[in-house]
């Protein structure tokens, strides 16, 4: 049964969940009135374009759970240990129990993933040694044009 109670109705004091302070008019008679301000970490990973990459490995965790996989790391850079510079970057980066590592790509849109992309992937699956690579994208399946063989 649901119950719907005016915010004017609701007995004064109400006590913030937050510091447990009691607030003697919290509101006015006909409505409450508020904001949203979004946390840092949310702030954070709109801010650096990574949400796609969150929720692609958030996926793929839930995928590979139960079949050897030990952890998942979003925005993986391999460093050449002779030259120092960068040799392959994966954005999610997915770890198993025999050792193996599975590089992930992560796009937008089915479009932004082009040859370039896809020779950039291999060589990166090639390097670690991967049985195979996965590219996720987070545009909608009725919208994507099929991706590179």
């Amino acid at each position: 049964m649901d119950v719907t109670i005016p915010m004017g109705s609701l007995p004064p004091p109400i006590t913030c969940i937050g510091c447990e302070r009691q607030i003697h008019q919290p509101y006015g008679a006909q409505d409450l009135k508020f904001t949203y301000r979004i946390g840092e970490s949310l702030r954070r990973v709109l801010e650096k374009d990574s949400l796609g990459h969150i929720l692609a490995l958030a996926w793929l965790i839930k995928i590979f759970a139960g079949r050897g996989l030990v952890g998942a790391h979003p925005g993986v850079t391999f460093i050449d240990s002779a030259s120092g510079g960068a040799v392959g970057e994966a954005d999610v980066l997915l770890l198993f129990a025999d050792g193996s590592l599975v590089p992930v790509e992560v796009k937008r849109s089915a479009g932004g993933f082009d040859e370039d992309g896809r020779k950039r992937l291999d060589a990166l699956s090639d390097l670690v040694g991967a049985h195979f690579d996965i590219v996720a994208v987070t545009q909608p399946a009725r919208e994507c044009e099929p991706l590179a063989d």
